[in-house]
């Protein structure tokens, strides 16, 4: 005489005690968050620029907008995010002057905005939440580059 309980295959036993798991202890959502943003560092060869400079341009303007510098070896990412009521505006460049893809990540987002740089290196995004952020900068034929996440 057969018993089923014994004959159950190893596909099975996974799938049922991830069920079990997923009822009696869940991943909080902060955690797959936290995952998911993680998962671009899969790469670990790309570079990561690193926050240099920050100025508030109240300093020089008189307004409330921020001047950020980011440098890496291959790349310096210069920004300045202007407040527009509860939306943030970003203009950039690139420096050395190049085209490239330059996106926005954001935790808990579930999308990146891009856009593409111009031969001068210009690049604007006029509707990005306030907030953890960071820029991912990728020119033709080099590798991606990272900026410090940074609360804007």
């Amino acid at each position: 005489m057969s018993d089923d309980r014994f004959t159950t295959s190893d596909d099975d036993l996974i799938s049922r005690l991830g069920s079990l798991l997923a009822e009696v202890d869940s991943v909080p959502e902060s955690v797959r968050a936290a995952a998911v943003a993680s998962y671009s560092w899969r790469s670990p060869d790309t570079e990561l620029a690193q926050l240099v400079d920050s100025m508030s341009a109240a300093d020089v303007r008189g307004d409330e907008a921020r001047l950020l510098t980011f440098r890496a070896d291959s790349i310096t990412i210069e920004v300045e995010i202007i407040p527009i009521r509860d939306r943030l505006r970003i203009v950039g460049q690139l420096v050395p002057p190049q085209p490239a893809r330059v996106q926005v990540e954001q935790p808990g987002s579930a999308s990146t905005s891009g856009t593409d740089a111009d031969l001068l290196g210009r690049f604007a995004f006029d509707d990005t939440s306030p907030g953890p952020t960071r820029l991912v900068c990728t020119p033709p034929g080099s590798e991606t580059v990272h900026t410090e996440w940074t609360t804007l």
